[in-house]
């Protein structure tokens, strides 16, 4: 048997004893029950109910189903819909979803019994699944309006704040402004001196997101003006730093982030060593991506207070977003220097040194990390940046791996993902690699169907070892349909077509490339018009494009190679002549 509170249900099973023990009294309705005197007592209705909910929570906590105790303490609880240990008994019961889902209904009927019942219809709000969130807001609704607002005592308020910035809440992330207009002007009309700050704050904030959204924006934006003074002229005291935090949120969520960092500054003008005001500033400025702001005063932090390493990990992480990698990399140091392990600062130091270009040192780090499909993908990083691309390939097809034992696939976020593993397969120059990368890239093409430079990188791969040139065909026509002038797409689909042996067709693409690459075009678009000129005779041009492609070097070039063909390309020009 689970129970709340012992000592309060054997107190509630004793009263019940009593009552029982006049089985007739209970039997007939509760009409009746005889007093000590031998007088017949009359008992009202909701007595009756209170008493019947009492008894039916007592036998309740005999019931070892979890389903059957489910169902009586929704009995109890609509016997007397304002006991509030069945509810909470209920509420713990729930977090069992095929609890939930017996009990939601049932519980929902209740609300819509009792709509007064404030406890319940928030329980109603808050447990309904986003599915079924339409029928629980009307259940709400009914309660805040079945609810005069006017007469609510200071017990009642808080859960009948707690509806109303629920129902905020919903209503801006269903865009029904109109329908939450509508609820706010029945129920809140002359009680904002009575309603809770945090009340009108949620209502202000409704009205703040429907002037954005809403086609009525003028309109919306006269109600929260009105209903953001009414919470600016509430007093608070801001040397309480919650009362401070709060404020300073709601500015910030409002929009006014410059009247929430006036806040902060003046309250640190008063007391400039108060170390958590800082913190506040810093998490206002990362919140507005106001990343150096926000490392400044982090250093300032550090500067000026006894700095505990998970400082520096923080200062380390904001400083990272801010592009300060040398700031990152120093504070990343001072926090693996005091004694902790690599995994407390998660892979974000990896990244930092290999964007400070140490490789061999961010390798050493992520070694010492939990292998993980990020890590694995960390360390294909740095070893590529090694020039070591085939251990890094091992590494990439590793993590599909894992990806595919966990159930993951990579989806658009993983679109570097899928370029940097054609990148490897193809300075791997392993038929088998690349045929590997593009066929798992091809699985997954849904996720990127629209992605014309995945489409092409794809593409351009397969051309390179000759594979599924049809197919390489179609993806950079498709590419070129969104970007007709694209230099490196109208190169893929030359190079697609050279390797068709349709070299009129290729002429024509690598022209167009070349018009739309400039004077000095990339190395392999030039290259490749090298071999395309050659491939249709035109020696000339084929010798200066190569020549080209040696003056803007590219180390995806093989020099030795090119090199050889403009020596060829000359002693056949001197043959002609």
């Amino acid at each position: 048997m689970q129970l709340i509170g012992k000592p309060i249900i054997l107190l509630l099973i004793c009263s019940c004893i009593v009552v029982v023990g006049n089985t007739t009294a209970i039997d007939t309705d509760y009409e009746s029950m005889s007093s000590a005197s031998g007088e017949i007592v009359d008992i009202s209705p909701d007595d009756s109910k209170r008493i019947a909910g009492i008894v039916d929570f007592c036998v309740a906590q005999t019931i070892l189903d979890p389903v059957d105790k489910v169902d009586y303490l929704l009995k109890s609880l609509k016997a007397d819909p304002k006991a509030e240990i069945p509810l909470r008994q209920l509420l713990f019961f729930f977090r069992q979803p095929g609890l939930l889902r017996h009990g939601l209904q049932k519980l929902r009927d209740i609300a819509i019994e009792h709509p007064t019942a404030l406890t319940i219809n928030l329980s109603v709000l808050v447990l309904s699944p986003p599915e079924d969130r339409d029928k629980a807001i009307t259940v709400a609704e009914r309660c805040v309006r079945s609810n005069n607002s006017t007469k609510l005592s200071d017990s009642q308020w808080p859960v009948f704040a707690n509806i109303i910035e629920a129902l905020a809440r919903l209503y801006r992330q269903a865009g029904a402004f109109a329908r939450g207009d509508q609820l706010f002007d029945e129920v809140l009309y002359n009680v904002e001196d009575k309603a809770p700050e945090e009340l009108i704050a949620s209502v202000a904030l409704f009205y703040a997101d429907a002037s954005k959204k809403s086609t009525k924006s003028d309109y919306y934006r006269k109600k929260k003006k009105r209903y953001f003074k009414i919470v600016e002229a509430a007093t608070f005291d801001p040397t309480d730093r919650k009362e401070l935090a709060k404020r300073s949120a709601f500015y910030e969520q409002m929009g006014y982030f410059d009247t929430a960092e006036t806040l902060l500054l003046r309250r640190m003008l008063q007391q400039p060593m108060d170390m958590p005001l800082r913190i506040m500033l810093v998490n206002l400025y990362f919140r507005q991506r106001k990343y150096y702001l926000a490392t400044m005063v982090w250093q300032s932090v550090i500067r000026d207070f006894h700095a505990q390493p998970i400082i520096y990990l923080n200062l380390g992480r904001i400083a990272w977003q801010a592009g300060l990698i040398q700031v990152a990399y120093n504070a990343f140091q001072h926090f693996l220097n005091a004694g902790f392990a690599p995994r407390d600062a998660g892979y974000l130091p990896a990244l930092v040194m290999l964007e400070h270009n140490l490789p061999e040192q961010a390798l050493r780090f992520l070694e010492q990390l939990p292998v993980t499909t990020t890590t694995l993908r960390l360390r294909a990083s740095a070893l590529g940046r090694k020039g070591r691309y085939h251990d890094a390939l091992a590494l990439m097809v590793e993590a599909i791996k894992k990806n595919k034992k966990n159930g993951v696939d990579f989806g658009k976020h993983d679109r570097l993902f899928g370029l940097y593993l054609l990148f490897l397969a193809e300075k791997c120059k392993d038929r088998d690699a690349v045929v590997c990368a593009g066929n798992y890239l091809l699985k997954n093409q849904n996720n990127f169907a629209d992605d014309s430079e995945m489409a092409n990188a794809i593409g351009y791969t397969f051309a390179v070892v000759n594979y599924r040139l049809k197919q390489a065909e179609d993806l950079v026509t498709a590419a070129l349909s969104k970007a007709p002038d694209n230099a490196e797409y109208l190169d893929t689909m030359a190079w697609i077509l050279f390797k068709k042996n349709d070299f009129i067709g290729a002429e024509k693409y690598i022209k167009k490339a070349l018009t739309h690459a400039g004077c000095y075009p990339h190395a392999v678009i030039a290259d490749h018009a090298g071999d395309i000129f050659s491939a249709v005779g035109k020696c000339d041009k084929a010798l200066k494009y190569r020549r080209l492609a040696l003056q803007v070097y590219s180390d995806e070039i093989d020099r030795t190679k090119l090199e050889a063909k403009i020596s060829c390309a000359v002693n056949k020009l001197m043959k002609e002549k």
